[in-house]
């Protein structure tokens, strides 16, 4: 599956400093555990564990020390982009727990 994300989030995917991708939609409950996602088609990461939560807000009081790890800053900061995404009209919320495959984005295996 290829998600797009902004730069900044897809650099620090890249460098391991971002280690959870929210995603909110049933578009993606069909995603498991062990599937592979492509960045923005320029590396892939093997999702190692998933979080499904009822809506943004469920999402982020069970989040509120992770911030760090979905790419930003704060915490505040993580509330407000989810917000500005999502707000809690979109539901479910994942939290897809990711690691990347290998430093070489060309020798990996395709999806």
């Amino acid at each position: 599956m290829l998600f797009f994300t902004q730069k900044r989030y897809q650099e620090a995917l890249r460098e391991g400093r971002k280690t959870i991708e929210i995603r909110a939609g049933s578009r993606y409950a069909k995603l498991e555990v062990g599937r592979l996602i492509s960045i923005n088609g320029l590396f892939k990461m093997r999702v190692i564990r998933i979080d499904r939560h009822e809506s943004a807000a469920e999402f982020l009081s069970e989040n509120a020390d992770n911030y760090g790890v979905c790419g930003f800053n704060s915490f505040d900061e993580m509330q407000s982009a989810v917000a500005g995404l999502y707000g809690d009209s979109v539901k479910p919320v994942f939290a897809f727990h990711v690691r990347l495959l290998a430093k070489n984005p060309q020798s990996l295996l395709p999806l």
